[in-house]
Formats: C-alpha cells, structure tokens, sequence
C-alpha cells in the first residue's frame, strides 16, 4: 500500500513537477537568446545610423542586421 503510493507520487512528480522545470529552464534560455539578439540589433542600428551620419558605406551592417532579425525570427517561431 505505502509503495504504491510512494511509486504513484514519484510518477506524479515525474510528470508534472519535473516536466514543468524543464520547460521554465527551456523558456529561460530563449529569453535570454532573445534579449541577447535584441541587444545586439540595437547597437547595430546605432552603428548604422552613425555610419549614415558620417555619410559611410553601410551595405555591410545592413547584411548583418538582416542576419540578426533572421536569428530572432527562427528562435521566436521555436516558442510557438
């Protein structure tokens, strides 16, 4: 009787508690995935809006902040 229910509570456990930590550990990684992709799209449009200032080239930033809104598009469509 008392193992059957330590055996019941352990596949409970199992199921809900430990499943669920796993995923708020999963959606903690892609936020900060996220954040850290934001980050970075921001101090590239600050570079490319100093570049068009100092009326530059900025082919080169624009290849990388369409790379950068590539990445934060593929890891939001993960989260859906």
């Amino acid at each position: 009787m008392i193992t059957d229910i330590k055996e019941k509570l352990a596949e409970m456990q199992a199921k809900y508690i430990d499943k669920q930590g796993a995923e708020d550990t999963l959606k903690k990684v892609e936020n900060r995935k996220t954040a850290k992709i934001k980050k970075k799209l921001a101090s590239l449009e600050v570079e490319r809006c100093h570049k068009l200032l100092a009326k530059e080239d900025v082919t080169s930033i624009d290849k990388k902040i369409s790379k950068q809104k590539e990445l934060f598009s593929n890891c939001c469509h993960k989260e859906d």
